[in-house]
Formats: C-alpha cells, sequence, structure tokens
C-alpha cells in the first residue's frame, strides 16, 4: 500500500512539472503605427475596428510585400510597442505559451546604435483564438 502511495505521488508530481509547450503564431509584418494612434505599450486586439485605429497597412512591391492578413473570426492579434527612439531598437518573439489558464507572451528587445531619424519600434503576432484564455501576460527580455 505504501508502495502504490508513492509512484501514485510520484505520477502526479512528473505530470503537474511538465513544461508548458509552445503555441504557434504568425509573426505580422508590413505595418505601420498610425500618428494619431495612442498605442498602449502591450496589448490584446480581438477585433478590426481597434486594429485600424491603431496600425495601418504598408504594403510593399515584391515578394512577400503584402501585409500579412488577419481572420477577426478566427484569429487576434497581440502588439507590443516601445516610445519612439533614434536607438536602432527591434522586438522579437520569442515564444507563447500556455501556463495556469493563461496566455504568456515572451519577447526579446535588442538596442543598438543611435540612428540619424527616429522610429517607433513594435512588434504584432496573430495567434488562433483556440487558445484565448482572456488573460495575457506580456514578458520582455
Amino acid at each position: 500500500m505504501r508502495k502504490m502511495l508513492f509512484v501514485f505521488a510520484g505520477l502526479i508530481c512528473i505530470l503537474s512539472c511538465q513544461p508548458p509547450t509552445d503555441l504557434p503564431y504568425t509573426r505580422m509584418a508590413n505595418y505601420y503605427v498610425r500618428n494619431d494612434a495612442e498605442l498602449p505599450v502591450e496589448a490584446k486586439i480581438d477585433d478590426r475596428a481597434t486594429f485600424e485605429s491603431l496600425f495601418g497597412m504598408a504594403a510593399l512591391m515584391g515578394t512577400d510585400g503584402e501585409p500579412t492578413p488577419v481572420d477577426w473570426d478566427r484569429e487576434f492579434v497581440l502588439a507590443v510597442a516601445d516610445p519612439s527612439t533614434d536607438l536602432l531598437t527591434t522586438l522579437d518573439p520569442e515564444s507563447l505559451r500556455l501556463k495556469g489558464g493563461e496566455l504568456v507572451f515572451t519577447y526579446t528587445e535588442t538596442v543598438g546604435d543611435r540612428q540619424s531619424y527616429w522610429t517607433l519600434p513594435f512588434l504584432m503576432i496573430k495567434v488562433d483564438r483556440k487558445y484565448d484564455t482572456g488573460s495575457v501576460k506580456f514578458i520582455r527580455h
């Protein structure tokens, strides 16, 4: 009986200690932040109207020049922005995980040399709504 309890306790520990798995997402490209937008630093965007009040399409010629499409019935967007800066700053996605009933989006900020112009660094990913838990935790590295 005692061995059975140890086996059961060990099994529970192993199952509860498994690392969270990465969820799929798509990095969005060819958008810009609107000049009249008051962009929050970190945001979950659920609808087209809110998205279009913050971002505009920046289509380019050539391969992969079209903005990444979003199917608002099936997807939502996570966006991260930094204040305007004259430092070369990039934001890159690291992982998207489900942890304790909450989405956890981890991203990396890299700051480089001074530039001769100012930019507004931002990052957007789109995620399938089947992973929507209602709350998102953003972690910057």
